[in-house]
């Protein structure tokens, strides 16, 4: 369960959750569960009060502070905060809580003594930081570029070449800019230390890390940077870290460049290249972790041979794990192992030790066994970090509970604290070694280590099931569970690619990072993609259209050199339409011509005209075409595939006539959009005659006969023929309020036609009329709202503003106006706020709108307020920022 942002807070809740969290950063960190026995409360009722979920009461908030260690005043305060929260007014519509939060970088500093693993985090910084000084020199070029308010780099490596420590090296040496971490919501490490706006502000510029970033959806890693463009007045640099870039970086650049936003890539080599750079970093981290330790260090460290040997053992995680288990060793007198894939194993049996000693201590012994904390720290791993309500969910699911989840949860706390102690479940790091430790646990291995039969079952048990059909960490155990694939055989092989083949369905709901990373697995089956394929939506429409196009691209890759040239054209098609639906439309634009060509190779000229495929492919170019604004070559492509289907036998006569209306209704768009007014209303009467022979049949023709009559209503319309559009416009509404009683997904378009029939009647003379239809399109769409606001709160924001206005011609009262006016600014403000490239624009030609109503009706000042808004306010500046006014 995501938390919810502090900035939603406000008044006396905003005062008391920064006085909790005051007090929680003032001390050492006991568990939640010690503050909820301290409090009288439930841990997960703390945990939501820490992470500004909920707000106590005054009698609740005086206990809390004084559990987190708070004196008498500071407990006064706390209840003043609660009691002032209490008499706040709550807002009618709070703002959906942004899918990201911004805190502090980590300091470095050193872990617990008996956390081994720990000595390897990165932001320890325990081994000095070594090389790398051509990148970041690059990074400080790009920095100090002024030619963009906000730019974002890319900063690609595999796991564990130091991608987080450069870029904390590099923020360390940024003087005089603020530097924060941006966390997923799916990441509840932790947000005490959120980061002050007032201090960006002051500062040079803002840099913002984003670990992991392919593991992001496109659509927030987009919010954040947005955000950037709308709420600074100083630059930004935005630096994603991610493991690889394929199409989840070619979509995230797409919309930057829309934006006006530079997008660079650098590429992190290995670190030791050389067998004399290797030896250096290896003996300055034994030295290091030695002296941490308190071993005596060697007086020159031998470099083991496998590492000397092997060229790719240059990798900076690698060469510190081997440095760790040297010092480790050697402090306990005992003889490490020299192996490469030995190291993790070591390191895991140091941990197993760990936790033994935890459960062995005299004083405060953890009550769970060295066992069961195994498994608990393989949930984490899989599904971590969790709030306490979450966490206790994820371990009963796998049957971890018994009859005291909470011992379970606070003894896991003991051995791996969150930074803050508002989350419980923290994963292992660093995320190699617990790769290699879920890896070690699911048997199968081929490493000499005794696995844990239970692991398998827990895993089946974590997928998603009809109750609860997508669990909140169910894209991060995906992305784990990948990347576990990506080094160990008996993962890929026994577990994840007969999961991706039994159940596709399942991964459609992980998400695009999950589909993107699997199909970036170098060994994965034929079998797995095609029942991915097989399992894309008939519809075309979907959440996770960057990974279905992934899966599409890597499938049709694997599948084209070995298959006929007809299923060559077929899976051309089928992946340019995922390409377009993910928004690349330059790929798409490409496919569809490979389409086209293998069409013409296969029939000839003389039989061109026969070509079912041939007309498909030529649509989807179109689209493409007309997406570019070349509409004379979109008009050419439509033109020829409504020839084509013209010329068809008749075999199959009902689909012959509807590809023939659907080609008309295409046509007849891309004549509007050449300027063609009158060629484009024939071709809309065309699609209207067909569709209506084809309506009594079924269903879904008569919706189709709907829209056609819609599109012939507005396309006369807007050539001025208002009188003449009334009668197609009134038989699509009275078309579509009959399906809407079988037919739900109607309703959508029953509300645009009635908006659209609003402004028929208004053009016609009938301002009564107009308001009837817009007020009944309002209605439908904002229970429409209700349900799916992402996707039904545009069509709410129009007919407001078509209400708004109609309201005005008809003479209707100035307060009854502007109620309506306001309600299409707010929700169209809100559109702005979770997509300012796709909705600025709207605005402002909303406000310019509105102000005009607003002066034809004397209210010159709120007309006055209004045009300033849109020449001079945040949706205007984010245009002029981006260059996309």
């Amino acid at each position: 369960m995501p938390g919810r942002e502090a900035s939603s807070l406000y008044g006396g809740a905003r005062e008391l959750h920064e006085l909790l969290l005051e007090l929680r950063a003032a001390r050492s960190l006991p568990s939640l569960r010690k503050i909820a026995e301290a409090a009288g409360t439930s841990p997960g009722y703390v945990s939501d009060i820490l992470q500004g979920k909920r707000t106590p009461g005054p009698d609740l908030a005086e206990r809390v502070a004084a559990a987190l260690g708070a004196g008498p005043d500071r407990q006064r305060a706390a209840r003043r905060h609660a009691e002032r929260a209490e008499l706040d007014p709550k807002p009618a519509d709070p703002a959906p809580p942004k899918p990201y939060h911004l805190q502090e970088l980590r300091p470095a500093g050193s872990p617990a003594e008996e956390s081994l693993s720990a000595l390897l985090e990165a932001h320890r910084a325990v081994v000095d930081f070594y090389g790398r000084s051509e990148e970041l020199g690059r990074l400080a070029a790009w920095r100090d570029d002024n030619s963009s308010m906000v730019a974002v780099t890319l900063v690609v490596g595999a796991g564990g070449e130091g991608k987080t420590r450069l870029a904390h090296r590099f923020c360390a040496g940024s003087d005089g800019w603020a530097t924060v971490e941006a966390r997923h919501t799916v990441d509840l490490r932790p947000i005490a230390r959120r980061a002050s706006s007032r201090r960006a502000a002051a500062s040079r510029g803002l840099i913002i890390l984003v670990d992991y970033a392919e593991r992001w959806p496109s659509a927030h890693l987009l919010l954040l940077i947005d955000d950037m463009l709308t709420g600074t007045t100083v630059p930004v640099r935005v630096i994603l870290l991610a493991r690889s870039a394929r199409i989840w970086w070619d979509v995230l650049r797409k919309h930057l460049r829309q934006r006006s936003v530079s997008a660079d890539m650098l590429r992190i080599p290995r670190l030791g290249i050389s067998v004399e750079e290797r030896k250096a970093i290896y003996a300055l981290a034994v030295a290091q972790f030695a002296a941490v330790l308190g071993a005596e260090p060697e007086t020159r460290p031998e470099l083991p041979a496998a590492l000397v040997r092997d060229e790719n053992a240059g990798q900076a995680l690698t060469l510190h794990m081997a440095a760790l288990v040297a010092a480790d060793a050697a402090m306990r007198g005992v003889r490490g192992p020299t192996d490469p894939a030995s190291f993790s194993a070591y390191l895991l049996d140091r941990e197993l030790d760990y936790w033994r000693q935890m459960h062995d201590k005299p004083a405060e012994p953890m009550v769970t066994s060295p066992a069961t904390m195994a498994r608990a720290v393989f949930l984490a791993a899989l599904t971590g970090p969790h709030d306490w309500f979450d966490a206790t969910a994820a371990l009963n699911r796998v049957g971890l509970g018994g009859a005291s989840p909470d011992q379970v949860l606070d003894d896991h706390f003991a051995c791996y604290p969150a930074e803050d102690g508002m989350s419980v479940l923290n994963p292992l790091y660093p995320d190699r070694l617990a790769e290699d430790f879920i890896a070690l646990q699911i048997p199968g291995s081929p490493a000499a280590t005794t696995p844990d039969p239970w692991t398998t079952p827990a895993v089946q048990r974590l997928l998603p099931t009809a109750e609860d059909p997508r669990p909140d960490y169910f894209p991060k155990f995906m992305a784990v569970l990948t990347a576990c694939a990506q080094r160990w055989p008996h993962i890929a092989h026994g577990l994840l690619y007969p999961l991706v083949t039994a159940r596709p369905g399942l991964m459609m709901t992980a998400g695009s990072p999950a589909l993107i990373a699997i199909s970036e697995l170098p060994d994965l089956p034929t079998t797995a993609l095609q029942a991915l394929q097989d399992a894309f939506p008939n519809d075309w429409q979907s959440d996770a259209a960057e990974g279905i196009a992934a899966i599409a691209q890597r499938y049709t890759d694997r599948v084209v050199p070995h298959t006929d040239l007809d299923t060559q054209a077929y899976l051309y098609v089928r992946l340019a339409s995922w390409l377009r639906e993910a928004g690349l439309h330059e790929r798409a634009l490409a496919e569809s011509e490979k389409a086209v060509r293998i069409r013409r190779t296969i029939t000839g000229v003389p039989r061109e005209r026969n070509d079912p495929a041939l007309a498909a492919a030529l649509r989807g170019m179109a689209v493409s075409f007309a997406t570019f604004d070349r509409h004379d070559e979109a008009l050419r492509a439509v033109r020829e595939a409504l020839d084509l289907w013209k010329a068809m036998p008749r075999t199959d006569a009902e689909g012959y006539d509807h590809h023939v209306a659907l080609g008309y209704d295409n046509l007849s768009v891309q004549l509007g959009a050449s300027g063609r007014t009158e060629e484009s209303i024939q071709a809309a009467r065309s699609a209207v005659e067909i569709y209506s022979r084809l309506a009594p049949r079924r269903a879904y023709f008569t919706k189709c006969l709907a829209l056609a009559l819609h599109h012939l209503s507005a396309r006369l319309n807007e050539s001025g023929l208002a009188t003449e559009a009334i009668t197609p416009g009134q038989q699509s509404v009275s078309i579509y309020r009959e399906l809407v009683g079988t037919m739900p997904s109607a309703v959508p378009e029953l509300a645009t036609a009635l908006n659209s029939m609003g402004n028929v009647m208004a053009d016609a003379g009938n301002p009564e009329a107009a308001i009837d239809l817009a007020v009944e399109a309002v209605a439908l769409a904002r229970e429409l709202a209700l349900t799916n606001p992402a996707g039904q709160l545009p069509l709410l924001g129009v007919n407001l503003y078509n209400l708004a206005h109609h309201l005005a011609e008809g003479g209707r009262p100035q307060k009854e106006v502007s109620q309506v006016a306001e309600e299409a600014l707010l929700v169209c403000r809100k559109l702005v706020a979770a997509d300012p490239t796709a909705f600025s624009k709207t605005l402002v030609n909303m406000l310019f709108g509105l102000s005009g109503i607003a002066r034809r009706s004397g209210n010159v000042a709120e007309a006055t307020e209004l045009a300033q808004e849109a020449e001079h306010g945040p949706a205007a500046r984010y245009l002029k920022r981006t260059h996309t006014g």
